[in-house]
């Protein structure tokens, strides 16, 4: 009976702690030191970015309000360029961004990750994040993804083409394996 009960409450105190690994199971703001981030949780879809943003959720069109032609929308025409340097670099940033021992728990995951770029600078204004709510990626603190939104936005400049400077924005999107 002793075994038992052992094993009940192990059971019920490994679920627990398992569970609270998540930090981003609902929709709420998280603030941090010196910053507040917004995670969005849509049906276990998780979508986590800087409250301070300019660009997230914002529709994409040109500068006059009008929308981008099919070739722009397909990525036909280019918005923006960039040398296998700022290629390499957005990856190994944001690989280096973790932890070994949070590579190791990420295993095979991708993580999907969003710049969205200023036509006027090619400096990268928002960074969004987007992965399930119950993978390893969602037991990272936030504090991870902030350092990464930090080093992209200081290391990461992107060649506007003469499209490009028309919208309101141009972007860049990657799903990114973060063990290679």
């Amino acid at each position: 009976m002793k075994k038992i009960i052992s094993i009940t409450i192990l059971s019920l105190t490994t679920l627990t702690a398992w569970s609270q690994t998540f930090y981003y199971d609902q929709t709420k703001q998280i603030t941090g030191n010196g910053f507040g981030y917004q995670c969005d949780n849509v049906s276990g879809k998780v979508t986590l970015y800087n409250a301070d943003n300019r660009f997230i959720y914002q529709t994409w069109s040109y500068k006059d309000g009008s929308q981008p032609e099919i070739e722009i929308l397909r990525g036909i025409e280019k918005t923006i360029t960039f040398d296998d340097k700022t290629y390499e670099g957005f990856f190994t940033i944001i690989r280096n961004g973790f932890t070994t021992t949070q590579k190791a728990a990420i295993g095979e995951y991708s993580l999907y990750v969003m710049a969205y770029i200023d036509p006027s600078t090619g400096k990268i204004a928002d960074v969004e994040f987007s992965f399930g709510e119950r993978t390893p990626l969602a037991e990272i603190p936030v504090e991870v993804y902030f350092n990464i939104e930090q080093q992209l936005k200081a290391q990461q400049v992107y060649k506007i083409t003469e499209i490009g400077k028309q919208l309101n924005y141009c972007f860049d999107v990657a799903a990114i394996k973060i063990n290679p």
